[in-house]
């Protein structure tokens, strides 16, 4: 058997670490830049949600280009085909996300006219207006097999380019509230 271990004991530094001040340092930093901000002037909230709108469109021009990439080297048949039972279809996939973009910045945020409506419902040959949901697996099967895959990467395109176009119009409101 063998006997208790024995451990030193090291002292606790009671003074702060110099990671710790810098940490109380930036913690007071903050706490003074958020009360500024309460008491900034109408102008500098316009120039925040200004900026707000320019992360924006750097984000979504982003989320485009990744999209785009996802189909790349692609065949037709890969990108209608559901690669397992619970996942849709590439085609089906984009052919969503574009109709809930197209509907919800153009009806919400816009001034109500959708891309859809400048002739891509006919080219896309989708039959459909909404965004999808609650489709069951064979009708996102059947949009999948028969959307023209061309149309639909050139609409997916041009409803980012309308989006985009919508966003960068928007004006900041300047708010007396603070």
């Amino acid at each position: 058997m063998v006997g208790p271990t024995r451990f030193a004991h090291r002292s606790i530094k009671t003074t702060p670490s110099t990671d710790q001040q810098s940490a109380s340092a930036m913690a007071v930093r903050l706490a003074n830049a958020e009360a500024s901000t309460r008491r900034r002037s109408p102008l500098a909230r316009e120039e925040k949600r200004t900026d707000a709108i320019q992360m924006f469109l750097v984000r979504h021009g982003r989320l485009h280009a990744h999209v785009d990439r996802l189909t790349e080297g692609l065949s037709d048949e890969e990108i209608r085909t559901c690669v397992h039972s619970l996942v849709n279809p590439l085609a089906w996939l984009t052919w969503h996300v574009a109709r809930g973009e197209d509907g919800a910045i153009n009806l919400l945020v816009g001034d109500g006219r959708q891309a859809l409506d400048e002739g891509w419902s006919s080219r896309l040959n989708a039959g459909r207006r909404d965004v999808g949901r609650g489709m069951t697996m064979a009708e996102v099967v059947d949009l999948g097999a028969r959307v023209h895959l061309r149309s639909l990467l050139a609409y997916w395109t041009a409803v980012g380019e309308r989006t985009r176009g919508v966003v960068a119009c928007l004006r900041p409101r300047i708010s007396m509230r603070s």
